[in-house]
């Protein structure tokens, strides 16, 4: 999950955004190291060390924190996979993950947006369908049955988008709580190979900033509808 929320904006006082430090920060460990400095930048990673690793109870699942400050807003990537890179995996796996995450995630938070992104690799000499496999994983995280994905390739990969607009249950008073917000952005990745996959990791620092930017268009939208 790459999650955003923002640090300051317009008009914002310093009790405010002191308010919205203290919230982003309830998201990460009690002990997490944070560094903050008062300075424009484009892109800081804020903790140290700069990715805080995690392992579940029960020591199937692994992840991180990766916490980072994009100008005036924060934004954190919550990675978690299961600790078993030889065997393969249903598709209902991803429900476990997405779990995993949310349980991590303080609630109270109010945030600009969110984009989920689920990948994964093919076996070796599989004969499914990319598609399909994406499809059944979809269904396994989300209980609509909505499938009319954007496509694209990546690395050899499949990349399946889903975007769309739950507005019709939409409200003024959901208006800072992202967790029931209009926007529905997911991205699934199926890879041909484990190498390809390891590889579409090293871009993750750039969808950070792309992610931001895209739920911050979207973000604003939603806000200009409330005004008026």
């Amino acid at each position: 999950m790459f999650l955003y929320a923002l640090k300051s904006s317009l008009n914002t006082t310093d009790a405010e955004t002191e308010k919205n430090q203290a919230a982003f920060l309830a998201q990460l460990p009690s002990d997490t190291k944070f560094h903050d400095p008062d300075i424009e930048t484009e892109y800081l990673e804020i903790t140290h060390p700069a990715q805080i690793n995690f392992i579940s109870q029960n020591k199937t699942l692994e992840g991180y924190y990766y916490p980072v400050r994009l100008n005036d807003t924060y934004g954190l990537q919550l990675d978690c996979s299961i600790n078993n890179q030889t065997e393969t995996q249903p598709a209902k796996s991803f429900a476990i993950l997405k779990t995993e995450i949310e349980q991590k995630l303080n609630k109270e938070l109010a945030t600009i947006g969110k984009t989920w992104l689920f990948s994964g690799w093919l076996p070796e000499n599989s004969s499914q369908k990319p598609e399909d496999i994406a499809k059944d994983c979809y269904y396994a995280l989300f209980q609509d049955t909505y499938w009319q994905p954007e496509q694209g390739n990546f690395l050899d990969g499949k990349v399946f988008e889903i975007w769309r607009s739950e507005n019709k249950n939409y409200s003024i008073k959901k208006a800072n709580n992202a967790l029931n917000s209009p926007e529905h952005h997911v991205i699934i990745a199926i890879y041909t190979n484990r190498e390809s996959a390891e590889q579409a990791a090293e871009f993750y620092k750039d969808w950070m900033g792309l992610f931001c930017y895209r739920n911050k268009i979207t973000w604003a939208y939603w806000q200009s509808r409330l005004v008026k």
